[in-house]
């Protein structure tokens, strides 16, 4: 598979001054924020070798292969990078990991050079709280996570800062994109470029406000062209579709995009995808605001009574797990039983194209 991966190994003896930043870097900077260095780790001012080194120093590979795939990727990425040219000097500034029962956020400045900085914000993790915030999204402006985002840019973009881009994966995404919508005027300005690698949309209200129209042109939101999460929510429909190796959920890994030479492969978007897109707007205009908080708080009661309080746990029994949650959804009201059997809908349809992948050849290019 030509992607990140090989990139790296390409490119890596390569300085900034050689092959200037891309969007392939874009996405080796976004994915770094999901390796969890510790609430109270001091990786602040270190290069990105010396962080590595302290990080593998600690975690066994065993430790490191329990993790859910985002997290590995990222993982893979920090252990590809730390000793290339155009990498392992780079300094780590300002990191920031804070969890809680209704939110999970983390953020890190990525120094390239004297004039130019990637912050990157972290999607959801393995905490059930940082997905549970996912799900409110459709509901509430702001969630938690992207306050702590702005006030993430509103604090570590200073006076002396020039050339600034935001970026994340997943919730990261939206986070790089309402953090640069809200922080203040004179911070906002020095944002070059927004990066949401398949990252959610926003609600409608927010879509629509003049704070998106200002960086509307900014924004470079990259999605597969299996995309589901990155379709989630409303977005203008002016993305970047590269091609993934993997349909159905596995398309959301940043290691599955096509690289050739330091690009993206363009692709066009799956009709699957077109119709998920299409079937998640119908869902959202279907509810109200307050339904919607009902069916998420339900949902996540249903994971909180089953035992599970992240991924890690449901992975170690998927079967047992799964059959804790169907039991659970006996005690739903009628509603928010209704509005959980026509979300599943769009996911089991969606879902089921893994299944057919593995009986027909994969992923032709359209």
């Amino acid at each position: 598979m030509k992607n990140i991966y090989n990139y790296i190994s390409n490119y890596g003896n390569l300085s900034f001054l050689e092959v200037p930043f891309n969007d392939v870097d874009n996405l080796i900077f976004s994915s770094l924020s999901y390796v969890d260095f510790g609430v109270d780790a001091d990786v602040n001012n270190l290069t990105i070798k010396e962080i590595a080194d302290i990080y593998f120093k600690n975690h066994t590979d065993s430790q490191i292969i329990k993790n859910i795939t985002a997290v590995k990727t990222g993982i893979k990425v920090l252990n590809l990078i730390k000793d290339t040219v155009r990498y392992k000097d780079l300094i780590i500034t300002n990191y920031e990991y804070v969890f809680s029962d209704v939110t999970q956020f983390c953020a890190m400045n990525i120094k390239i050079n004297d004039t130019t900085n990637y912050i990157s914000f972290e999607g959801t993790d393995h905490l059930i709280s940082g997905w549970k915030e996912d799900f409110c999204l459709a509901y509430k402006f702001p969630v938690k996570a992207q306050e702590l985002a702005i006030d993430y840019l509103n604090r570590n973009i200073k006076l002396a800062s020039k050339n600034i881009i935001v970026g994340g994966h997943s919730k990261g995404g939206n986070l790089a994109l309402v953090s640069s919508m809200y922080c203040k005027f004179w911070k906002r300005k020095k944002i070059i470029k927004i990066y949401s690698n398949d990252g959610p949309g926003l609600r409608k209200e927010q879509i629509e406000s003049k704070q998106y129209k200002i960086i509307e042109k900014r924004l470079i939101h990259i999605i597969p062209n299996y995309s589901f999460i990155g379709l989630l929510l409303r977005h203008n429909n002016n993305y970047k579709i590269v091609y993934s190796y993997e349909r159905g959920l596995f398309a959301h890994d940043l290691a599955n995009w096509k690289v050739e030479g330091a690009k993206l492969v363009p692709a066009k978007l799956s009709f699957l995808s077109q119709e998920l897109d299409h079937g998640i707007i119908k869902w959202l205009d279907k509810y109200n605001d307050i339904e919607r908080e009902h069916f998420v708080e339900a949902l996540f009661d249903i994971c909180k009574r089953a035992g599970i309080n992240n991924l890690l746990d449901y992975k170690v029994d998927k079967f047992h797990n799964t059959i804790k949650i169907i039991k659970e959804t006996k005690n739903l009201d009628g509603e928010t039983k209704k509005m959980i059997i026509d979300l599943f809908k769009f996911l089991i349809k969606y879902c089921s194209d893994d299944f057919k992948n593995k009986l027909f050849p994969k992923n032709k290019e359209d």
